[in-house]
């Protein structure tokens, strides 16, 4: 990779994601940044690395993947010139939740993510992050569970979403963890795309196997055998 920049403030503005940008937004963005020049198939940050960089796209093709639960690839997205990836560093969490590879030779530009910030939005990156997490987590713990079910059977995606309701209502019960909601079967094949007898099925398995229990109409399930479901081979 190399970090030489050439780059200016009129190389940026040719980027129609940044059109509406202002030229001392742009002159700052580009005094800010270091760019990469990066060969095909080389990769630019992996799954579960820490994050401090955003990047932009400004030549070439990215390539977006995600190792899901049984360590397959993934394909999530192609990104063009001008598009912002790296969204990881911009959540107090700060690691990436995908790997971002080269797919063509291609040309990036890092910067930290507070700065961007500072440009594009003239607040400090602190007080973003803390909207953010405030604003977004929800959705993202959602986004990302509904991604990382890709490719995945049934039995591990509704494991998954289980999991995601303890962590989010559970409160511990002498059997495991009870959910402090009343979910439906439809509830639960809507919120993975199954049909409802599947889920009926699926449920009834889990149960033979002392994952999930009913008592009346409250589920309490036990996170440790869900997560053993998922890690099955």
């Amino acid at each position: 990779m190399n970090h030489n920049n050439g780059i200016d403030a009129r190389t940026l503005s040719q980027l129609k994601s940044l059109s509406a940008l202002s030229s001392s937004e742009l002159e700052r963005l580009a005094v800010n940044m270091t760019v990469r020049r990066i060969r095909k198939g080389a990769r630019i940050f992996d799954q579960d690395e820490a994050a401090s960089m955003a990047y932009l796209l400004l030549s070439g093709t990215v390539k977006l993947s995600l190792v899901n639960q049984e360590g397959r690839d993934v394909l999530l997205s192609l990104l063009p010139p001008g598009e912002i990836f790296g969204l990881g560093a911009f959540s107090p969490h700060t690691q990436h939740s995908f790997r971002c590879d080269a797919f063509s030779d291609c040309t990036v530009g890092a910067i930290r993510s507070e700065t961007l910030i500072d440009i594009l939005l003239g607040v400090s990156g602190e007080r973003f992050l803390r909207f953010n997490d405030l604003a977004m987590h929800s959705l993202w713990t959602m986004f990302l569970r509904c991604i990382r079910g890709l490719g995945l059977s049934l039995s591990k995606r509704l494991a998954l979403a289980l999991l995601e309701l303890s962590a989010s209502f559970g409160v511990p019960h002498a059997r495991g963890t009870a959910l402090a909601i009343s979910v439906t079967h439809e509830d639960l094949a809507n919120s993975i795309g199954v049909s409802r007898q599947k889920v009926s099925k699926c449920l009834t398995e889990f149960k033979r196997r002392r994952i999930v229990i009913r008592d009346g109409r409250q589920i309490i399930v036990n996170p440790q055998r869900l997560c053993r479901i998922i890690e099955e081979a």
